[in-house]
């Protein structure tokens, strides 16, 4: 009975070093291992100009050139008006409409192809060119569209039978990641130091997020941690959208040391606030082998960390009104799990 007793106590004295052992091993990691430097990530997305948001824009630039090219040219007895744009493949079919005095009944009609081409991350360059029957002389470059430092250019194409689409633009936006504490929220549910972003001279226009996108920005996020000590950390994440919500995956390690311990999910639902893209984290859930529980202590933190530069990025260029998942009736060449966001832009201004 002895001898049992001393080999039970032995047992629990090894258990113990063991134990402490372990305890100790982590934390002298965990003080070893450096935080993650500051980077960026890159969120790419379209943005689609309507016929009708460019249609003005472009009756000011037209008027501009012919009074450059005709010194003598009165504007107020001419009336050139642009009554169609069509996209084609090379660009668009801007025809225009000749009147010597308003209600002219016998205007003369002329058409001129517009081309874009991109000459830098931030500057996209409108040209005209006169088509067969021209009667103006529209011929060579015709404005240049100047973007906010916040978002590159990658390309811009004409979008044919793509609704009321004209223009597509790709552009890409940075996303710092470890710039620092997380930003406070304000009661509008937007971090503090996120400045609303004002456009002076607005036109309507839709923003794309494929599924894509986002999936390849959660391959780029190499960690992200999700609580305040740091000693959880999500890797390994997986982003995609399921069942109209935005559904991120990814392993859960233990002080940033690599070792899987469990797995988290999060449901997050897009909403406007303020006029910026916001995303609300609903639900958190975390799994250990053989558990699964609620972690929704973490949903606020978690917000803040995806937010506190979503609003400035994005906000630099765009101010959203509408923000859904999947198709949109006058977009209908977008994808069908994409990320939706309607509103204003400034780009053309």
């Amino acid at each position: 009975m002895l001898r049992n007793i001393n080999l039970h106590g032995r047992w629990l004295n090894i258990l113990l070093i063991l134990l402490l052992g372990f305890f100790v091993f982590f934390a002298n990691v965990s003080g070893q291992i450096q935080k993650p430097a500051p980077s960026t990530i890159t969120l790419n997305a379209t943005i689609y100009l309507p016929t009708a948001t460019l249609k003005p824009i472009l009756q000011r630039h037209v008027n501009q050139q012919l009074q450059s090219n005709n010194p003598n040219w009165i504007e107020s007895l001419i009336h050139p008006s642009i009554t169609r744009l069509t996209p084609q493949s090379n660009g668009l079919a801007m025809t225009l409409s000749q009147s010597l005095y308003p209600g002219d009944p016998q205007p003369i009609e002329s058409s001129t192809l517009l081309t874009f081409n991109v000459l830098n991350p931030s500057t996209i360059q409108v040209s005209a060119q006169p088509m067969q029957g021209s009667s103006l002389s529209l011929n060579g470059p015709l404005t240049q569209i100047t973007l906010p430092k916040e978002g590159h250019v990658n390309s811009i194409s004409p979008t044919p039978n793509c609704g009321d689409s004209a223009l597509a633009v790709k552009m890409s936006f940075p996303i710092s990641i470890g710039q620092g504490p997380v930003l406070s929220q304000t009661n509008s549910g937007l971090p503090s130091e996120a400045i609303v972003h004002t456009p002076t001279n607005v036109a309507n226009a839709y923003v794309e997020v494929p599924s894509s996108a986002l999936s390849s920005l959660g391959k780029d996020l190499s960690s992200v941690p999700i609580n305040n000590s740091q000693s959880l950390t999500a890797q390994n994440i997986r982003i995609s959208i399921q069942n109209n919500e935005i559904l991120v995956r990814s392993d859960i390690s233990l002080w940033q040391t690599g070792i899987v311990v469990g797995s988290g999910t999060m449901h997050i639902q897009p909403l406007v606030k303020n006029s910026n893209l916001l995303l609300d984290v609903k639900q958190t859930d975390l799994s250990v082998p053989f558990f699964t529980f609620s972690a929704d202590s973490y949903n606020q933190q978690i917000q803040d960390i995806l937010n506190q530069q979503m609003a400035t990025s994005l906000g630099s260029l765009f101010t959203v009104t509408a923000v859904a998942i999947g198709t949109d009736k006058h977009i209908p060449c977008m994808a069908s799990d994409s990320l939706i966001l309607a509103g204003t832009t400034d780009m053309l201004s």
